[in-house]
C-alpha cells in the first residue's frame, strides 16, 4: 500500500478495502456482531440498547488504551460506510444513476436552474418562482398576487425551454426598454429574410415593472446569429451562441430593428 503514495485515489481505495477487512476480524475475534458496533455510534438513531449495554461492558474490562482500540471500531464502521457510499455516486448501484438516462428530468433540471438564473440576474427585486415539470408543457403563463406585499408571482415553464430557447440564443429580449423572458418560440420561415440570415419566430414573452409579471402573446422575433455556442462536454456546461434579437408586435418593425442594430455591430467592428 505505501508504494501508492504518488496516487492517492487508489490509496484511499486499498486502504478502506483493507479495513473493512480489519473490522471483520476484530469483530470475529472478540465476539462481537455489526449490532455491537453501530450501538457505539452515538450518531446511530437505532441503536440496540441490549447490544451497547454488552459492549460498553466489554470496554470496562480493559485499561484506557485498549478502550480507545474498542472506541476506534464504530469510527472505522463510519467511515467505511461513508467511503462506499461516496463511491457510488455515478456508479450503476446508485440509486440516481437512470436519471441521467430520463429525458425529462435532465430536461426540468436544466430549464429550473437556467430560468432561475435569468430573473436573478435581470429582475433581482421581482418575486418570481419557477414552476417546471411534465405538466407545464406548452406555453409560458403566470400567476401573480398584486395583493401581497412582494407581489408573489409564478411563472410555468416548459421543461423544453433550455433546449428550444436557451441554446439557440433566444431567452432574452428588449422590449419597451427591459430586459424580457421569452417563454416559449415557433419558428416562421420567411425566405427573404432566411437569405440574409436572420430567423423569425412567433413568440410569448415575460415582462416585468414595479415587480408585476406580464406576458405578451404572438409576438414577433427576429433574430442574426453572430457566432455559434459551444459546450463542455467534461463540465457539462452549454455557453448560448451569441444573437442580435428584435421583438415587436409587427414583423416589420422587429426586421427593421434588427437590421439596424446589425448595422450598428458592423460599424462597431470596423472602428475597433
Amino acid at each position: 500500500m505505501i508504494k501508492n503514495l504518488d496516487n492517492p485515489k487508489v490509496l484511499k481505495h486499498l486502504a478502506f478495502k483493507k479495513a473493512h477487512e480489519v473490522l471483520k476480524f476484530n469483530m470475529a475475534e472478540f465476539g462481537l456482531d455489526i449490532e455491537h458496533i453501530k450501538s457505539g455510534d452515538y450518531n446511530y438513531k437505532n441503536r440496540n440498547q441490549a447490544k451497547r449495554e454488552e459492549f460498553e461492558k466489554l470496554k470496562s474490562c480493559f485499561d484506557y488504551d485498549m478502550q480507545q482500540f474498542f472506541e476506534g471500531m464504530p469510527r472505522l464502521y463510519t467511515s467505511v460506510k461513508a467511503y462506499r457510499k461516496d463511491a457510488q455516486k455515478g456508479s450503476v448501484t446508485c440509486a440516481t444513476y437512470m436519471d441521467q438516462y430520463d429525458i425529462w428530468k435532465t430536461a426540468i433540471k436544466f430549464t429550473n436552474q437556467t430560468v432561475q438564473s435569468w430573473w436573478r440576474d435581470n429582475h433581482p427585486r421581482t418575486s418570481c418562482k419557477v414552476n417546471c415539470d411534465k405538466e407545464t408543457s406548452g406555453n409560458v403563463r403566470i400567476e401573480q398576487d398584486l395583493d401581497s406585499y412582494w407581489k408573489e408571482g409564478k411563472i410555468f415553464v416548459s421543461p423544453l425551454w433550455f433546449h428550444k430557447v436557451y441554446k439557440k440564443g433566444l431567452s432574452t429580449v428588449q422590449y419597451m426598454g427591459r430586459p424580457c423572458f421569452v417563454g416559449d418560440i415557433k419558428k416562421v420561415e420567411v425566405d427573404r429574410l432566411s437569405a440574409d440570415g436572420i430567423d423569425v419566430y412567433k413568440v410569448n414573452i415575460v415582462s416585468a415593472k414595479s415587480g408585476e409579471l406580464q406576458v405578451h402573446n404572438d409576438m414577433w422575433l427576429a433574430s442574426y446569429k453572430v457566432n455559434e455556442g459551444s459546450f463542455n462536454a467534461k463540465h457539462g456546461t452549454v455557453v448560448p451562441p451569441e444573437t442580435i434579437n428584435a421583438v415587436s408586435p409587427e414583423l416589420r418593425r422587429a426586421e427593421t430593428n434588427v437590421s439596424q442594430r446589425i448595422t450598428r455591430e458592423v460599424l462597431n467592428n470596423l472602428l475597433d
